[in-house]
C-alpha cells in the first residue's frame, strides 16, 4: 500500500497563503503584483536550485523535481510560438472565469477590468504563477519517487 503524503501544520498554512496571495494577484491584476509574483517565483527557483545542490534525501529530491519541473516550464512556455499552447488557454479561461464578459480588444473602454491594461498585467502574472504551480508538483512527485526508490513508499 502507497503511503499518504502527509504535511505539517506549516506547510499547510504557507501554502493556504501563498494561494491566497496568487487569487489576490489574479483578482486585482497589476504592477505591483506582477513584480511581487514574479520576483517570489524567480527566488524559489534560484532557491530550489541551490537546494537541490547542497540538499540531501528527500528535501533534495524535492527540490531537485521543482527546480527541473519549474525551468522547463519557463523554457517552454518561453520557446512557445503558439499561442494555443496548454498554459496559455487556461489562463484566457481562468481571465474569463474571474472577470466574465471582459471583452478581448486591445481598444476596450477603461475601467477594471476590461481595459487592455489590466488584461495585460494578468497574463504577466500568470506566467509567473504557472512555474510554481509546476515545480510544487514535480517536487512532490520527485519526493514520491525518491522514497519508492528508498523502500519507504510501501508498507
Amino acid at each position: 500500500m502507497v503511503k499518504k503524503p502527509q504535511f505539517s501544520l506549516r506547510v499547510m498554512l504557507t501554502l493556504v497563503a501563498v494561494i491566497a496571495i496568487i487569487c489576490e494577484a489574479l483578482l486585482r491584476p497589476s504592477a505591483a503584483w506582477f513584480v511581487v509574483i514574479a520576483a517570489a517565483s524567480q527566488c524559489c527557483v534560484i532557491f530550489a536550485v541551490l537546494a537541490a545542490i547542497y540538499g540531501s534525501g528527500s528535501v533534495r529530491a524535492f527540490w531537485l523535481g521543482f527546480a527541473i519541473a519549474s525551468l522547463g516550464q519557463l523554457g517552454m512556455e518561453k520557446l512557445a510560438k503558439d499561442e494555443r499552447i496548454p498554459s496559455r488557454q487556461i489562463d484566457t479561461l481562468v481571465l474569463e472565469a474571474i472577470h466574465p464578459g471582459t471583452p478581448t480588444l486591445p481598444g476596450n473602454p477603461p475601467g477594471f477590468p476590461g481595459n487592455a491594461a489590466s488584461r495585460s498585467w494578468f497574463s504577466l502574472t500568470a506566467f509567473w504563477i504557472w512555474p510554481l504551480l509546476f515545480g510544487f508538483a514535480g517536487g512532490l512527485v520527485a519526493r514520491r519517487l525518491y522514497a519508492a526508490r528508498q523502500g519507504q513508499g510501501h508498507r
